[in-house]
């Protein structure tokens, strides 16, 4: 925007032929400002979320940013832990265990990928 006008009232006042320099070439210049300022942070923003969407599809990019359904996280969901709470220091069946659900999840996840 030149001088703080607003880009409607330059429209209205070359409509109205007020402008000097021509009534079309106020007009262009107005809308051009508009776009510059309204329409083109909007194309920016919808190429970046294209671009994330496509990158989780695993159309573009690399493939290790992808979407993951709930229904492939069941295997995860669905493990039958072993370890179990303790109030005091872990005795070594319970550290044990609790290394074996590790494993446990960690298998699952790579089944995943």
């Amino acid at each position: 925007m030149r001088g703080g006008e607003d880009i409607e009232a330059r429209i209205a006042a070359a409509r109205r032929g007020t402008v000097r320099g021509g009534q079309d070439q106020a007009i262009q210049r107005a809308i051009g400002d508009y776009l510059k300022r309204y329409v083109d942070p909007l194309k920016r923003d919808f190429t970046i979320a294209k671009e994330r969407l496509e990158r989780l599809a695993g159309i573009r990019g690399s493939t290790g940013d992808h979407a993951v359904r709930k229904s492939e996280l069941s295997s995860v969901k669905n493990i039958d832990l072993e370890a179990e709470t303790v109030a005091a220091s872990p005795t070594a069946d319970q550290h044990n265990a609790l290394v074996r659900d590790l494993r446990r999840i960690r298998d699952a996840l790579n089944r995943l990928s």
